[in-house]
């Protein structure tokens, strides 16, 4: 199978302008993240350019004609799941953006026990999709915006340019809609071990423990049954508590997983339902309700986060106090029963709750403006 074309993905979180460039996910070359500045570009661009022309050359895919539910996806990519409505006014996600509303649905009812053993039941909702209508609005005003013309050396047409890359421009795998959320990627090539020791890190970070009665390797859908047979033992008995318990084939089984999952088609169904949250649907037909495969893929297959810096960095969001956080009741929807500070790394089971539940929980507000 030939090496997939070389996207160019943007990381918008960063300073300057900062861009993730991904080799063939699925064909083993690795993903890894390059920063340029904004006076970079403008260097390499001399004269006026379209913006469209300067984004084609960049690498970047922009929407066919006749494209909707790519455009779609695009409008709701921001991965922030404390979030059930979305509103923007004109000129908010790039000069000639139309206004837009998009509203609440609810994708499920769910039952959830807490570690503790209370038990807590709530809808998970999220921002709906757009339908075909707003879909066309949108990719019209990309194609208006796109033919204006880039003049280099105007801090506002760089702005510009930033925008119409994040909303304007396709996302076709997991590693694109993961790099357009800000996190970066492990090399998958099972030969070389230039990231083992992160790799190691996320292996022991807790997924493949057990705590009293509770599996947490059970809170999960990423690896199948063959899989925690190859990472647990034949009899799921050998847990893997720390970076010494860690095996080359367990690296491995990890980097081939995650070199898959990240080049699969992306799509936003039912985030932020998680693994936990499914098994505590009481419907007789849940098993229609799957977890997003970019969704554990965050947890197994990126460079370690912290639910705060993600707040922070990316979603530019107010992060709840250390003091108010850890108040071991296990009360609201993603706070857990300990009462210590938890990290919440991606990598980290939280309760079987996992990393987006701790985004939410710590979330105090934007800091928009």
């Amino acid at each position: 199978m030939e090496a997939k074309k070389i996207y160019l993905i943007k990381a918008l979180n960063c300073l300057g302008f900062c861009t993730l460039t991904a080799g063939s996910a699925g064909a083993g070359t690795k993903i890894y993240l390059q920063s340029f500045s904004g006076n970079l570009l403008d260097h390499n661009i001399k004269t006026p350019t379209k913006f469209k022309s300067i984004i084609e050359k960049l690498g970047y895919k922009l929407f066919d004609e006749k494209e909707e539910e790519k455009v779609k996806l695009v409008l709701v990519h921001v991965l922030d799941p404390h979030s059930n409505t979305l509103k923007r006014n004109k000129d908010d996600l790039f000069i000639g953006s139309s206004p837009l509303t998009l509203n609440s649905h609810q994708i499920v009812k769910v039952k959830v026990t807490q570690q503790g053993g209370n038990q807590t039941e709530f809808p998970v909702t999220w921002i709906a999709k757009p339908d075909g209508t707003k879909a066309r609005k949108h990719r019209t005003d990309c194609s208006a915006a796109l033919e204006e013309t880039y003049y280099p050396g105007n801090s506002k047409d760089l702005e510009q340019l930033k925008k119409l890359i994040k909303w304007c421009t396709s996302i076709d795998s997991n590693a694109e809609l993961l790099a357009k959320n800000g996190f970066t990627f492990l090399d998958t090539d099972t030969t070389k071990t230039t990231n083992d020791d992160e790799w190691k890190q996320i292996i022991a970070g807790g997924w493949f423990t057990k705590h009293e009665n509770t599996n947490y390797w059970e809170q999960q859908s990423f690896f199948n049954e063959q899989d925690l047979k190859t990472l647990l033992g034949e009899n799921k008995d050998q847990e893997i508590k720390a970076l010494t318990d860690v095996k080359p084939e367990h690296i491995n089984l990890f980097k081939n997983k995650c070199k898959a999952e990240l080049s699969k088609a992306a799509d936003i169904k039912n985030f932020p339902l998680s693994t936990l949250f499914k098994n505590g649907i009481k419907e007789p037909n849940k098993n229609k309700y799957e977890v997003d495969s970019f969704y554990e893929t965050t947890f197994f297959c990126t460079k370690p986060m912290k639910a705060r810096e993600y707040l922070e960095n990316v979603l530019k969001a107010k992060v709840r106090g250390i003091e108010t956080v850890g108040t071991g009741t296990g009360a609201r929807i993603c706070s857990l029963t300990i009462n210590t500070p938890y990290d919440w790394y991606t990598y980290q089971p939280a309760e079987g709750k996992g990393f987006w539940c701790g985004v939410k929980e710590l979330y105090a507000g934007s800091n928009h403006h």
